[in-house]
């Protein structure tokens, strides 16, 4: 990608920090505009300082220019991108017109770079270790062996001699992000820009990598996050920028920005922010699923590795049942037990009162809400076709677009809707459709999968306000399993703390997040990061105390 140098532009009014002296200076850039198409640019006059040492953070919705901006800012616009700038030096030097041959220099050495899709993002044919080591070549095997472990374990990958044989499909979401944000470190770059680096971690796992990345720049390095977690933006960066529609709306010190927004899209932003406590529980009724020592394992080298064991717990028409932990407790197990997925070794599930086992299971009776609509859909398919695999389950040929249709409306899409690909919905439309396929079987249990891990704040209060509201007026019992400890306060009426395989806590979220008699639920409560200057009624659901300082 080459960039070209514009004077006949008129530039926004700068809002970066004019103060900002060259020698701490590593990145400096003047309006930025990037455009895919002759007439309309995506990122419209940006402007942004980076410091030696210092934090700056972008945050927004889909759509809103963050990610186009900072792939800009490493020559990785995409193909057919216009970049262009009034300034743009990297590192005392001007970056205008910079070859892709140059780019590469610069790319893994002296900055580094952290996707949020790391099964994308990994090499499916390559080891771990091969692409962490992907900078450290020059090194002897043994030596660079030796450091891609250090590596592994310094982002929290457990067993890393272990993992760095292993490939990316090998490992879980989590393991795969730790794994590429140790190979963006792994040159030692001066710059670190991070994509929702934390995303797809469990809280405990998310506070040891910002611990990580803040004591990386505390060695000297600068870091640029994109992030829609505003909890996160707050408790590590010194400056936000905040983006919507390709422009920065607002910008400043973290502390004004977040506790003395300007803007109303900023104002919007942290209204919502999961803060809330879920609807009163339904009246006690009989349970439409009761597990009673649910158990699994599997054999790794020779022996047996328990996954779950000993799981006990029931849902009731119209109750959310929250499931938490980090990766590799067994939510996913359970998960997958419940839905069929998994015999479990042990233990009975029952459903409506009748034993559930693969020969008593009928299709349809427990819908899922997969993490990754995406990756679940048939990319062939249409949105009416994708939501008529469930209802042919139950609806004659004739009825079935018209049945389409009211599911449609249930999630509150248009009816235009059931003719659109996937590709063309955003994510929280993608997320709907998911929804109304869970649905399209009228089943009587729902498994909701981390099923707003990776959608904006907003869209995610969205879809959250649109679970609990199935769940009262349908009457669907829901298995609602994440990472995200506010979430699952805000959306839940009881919650199952899985550690080990093992269930350590259970009970109704109110208990369970003001009063946990775990110490590993403690550990969970204190990992969830906090911003010491937002008050405390914004965002009540964000009991942990993690911040920079």
């Amino acid at each position: 990608m080459t960039l070209s140098y514009t004077t006949d532009s008129v530039a926004p009014p700068s809002i970066a920090d004019e103060t900002v002296e060259d020698r701490d200076t590593m990145l400096r850039v003047r309006n930025l505009r990037v455009g895919f198409s002759e007439s309309d640019d995506v990122v419209k006059g940006v402007d942004l300082d980076l410091r030696r040492g210092e934090i700056v953070a972008i945050v927004g919705e889909s759509g809103s220019g963050k990610s186009v901006t900072t792939r800009s800012l490493v020559g990785l616009a995409g193909e057919g991108a216009r970049v262009r700038a009034d300034e743009f030096e990297l590192f005392g030097t001007s970056a205008l017109h910079r070859t892709e041959r140059a780019w590469r220099q610069v790319r893994g050495h002296r900055v580094g770079l952290v996707l949020q899709d790391a099964l994308v993002s990994l090499d499916p044919l390559r080891t771990i270790g091969d692409e962490v080591g992907e900078a450290l070549r020059a090194l002897p095997r043994k030596q660079r062996n030796t450091r891609i472990d250090e590596l592994l374990a310094s982002v929290g990958v457990p067993d890393p001699a272990i993992r760095r044989r292993q490939r990316a499909f090998q490992l879980s979401g989590g393991q795969r992000q730790r794994a590429l944000i140790a190979s963006a470190l792994a040159g030692d770059p001066d710059i670190l820009i991070a994509d929702e680096p934390t995303t797809a971690l469990d809280v405990t796992v998310q506070a040891q990598v910002l611990e990580l990345l803040v004591r990386q720049v505390g060695e000297g390095r600068s870091m640029i996050l994109v992030s829609h977690d505003l909890a996160v933006v707050a408790s590590v960066a010194d400056r936000i920028l905040v983006m919507k529609s390709g422009r920065v709306v607002e910008a400043g010190p973290a502390a004004q920005v977040i506790g003395q927004p300007q803007h109303e899209y900023t104002r919007e932003l942290i209204a919502s922010v999961p803060h809330g406590r879920a609807d009163a529980s339904p009246p006690p009724d009989r349970p439409v699923f009761a597990a009673t020592g649910l158990g699994k394992s599997y054999r790794v080298r020779g022996r047996r590795v328990p996954a779950a064991s000993g799981i006990t717990f029931d849902v009731t028409a119209g109750e959310i049942v929250g499931i938490v932990g980090e990766s590799g407790s067994g939510k996913s197990t359970v998960a997958k037990m419940v839905t069929g997925l998994l015999d479990p070794d042990t233990g009975e599930m029952l459903f409506e009162g009748e034993e559930l086992t693969r020969r008593t299971r009928s299709p349809g009776r427990i819908g899922l809400v997969a993490q990754d609509s995406v990756g679940s859909f048939d990319p062939r398919y249409r949105v009416g076709e994708i939501i008529e695999e469930s209802v042919a389950l139950r609806v004659h040929r004739r009825g079935r677009r018209a049945e389409v249709a009211r599911l449609l409306d249930a999630v509150h899409l248009t009816a235009d809707t059931i003719d659109r690909h996937p590709r063309d919905l955003s994510g929280g439309q993608r997320q709907r459709v998911n929804i109304a396929r869970a649905l399209g079987s009228q089943p009587r249990l729902v498994v909701c999968d981390e099923p707003v891990s990776a959608l904006d704040i907003s869209v995610q209060a969205q879809i959250l306000s649109l679970i609990s509201e199935l769940a009262r007026t349908r009457g669907v019992g829901i298995v609602f399993i994440s990472h995200d400890l506010a979430v699952v306060r805000q959306v839940c009426h009881r919650v199952l703390v899985l550690n080990a395989g093992k269930i350590v806590e259970s009970g109704s979220a109110e208990d369970v997040f003001s009063a946990p008699t775990s110490a590993y639920t403690r550990a969970l409560l204190e990992s969830v990061p906090r911003p010491p200057f937002v008050p405390e009624s914004t965002v009540s659901g964000l009991t942990g105390s993690y911040s920079r300082a």
